[in-house]
């Protein structure tokens, strides 16, 4: 039960994790467009 809790706690943390990184990059692209 435990292990599975951690499992799930590292999965939504990894999901967040990219969508901060993509966020971050579409900024990015968005301002490299602009140029």
């Amino acid at each position: 039960m435990i292990e599975r809790t951690n499992v799930n706690k590292n999965f939504t943390n990894m999901r967040i994790h990219h969508g901060q990184k993509r966020m971050i990059w579409q900024k990015f692209f968005k301002l490299a467009s602009k140029g």
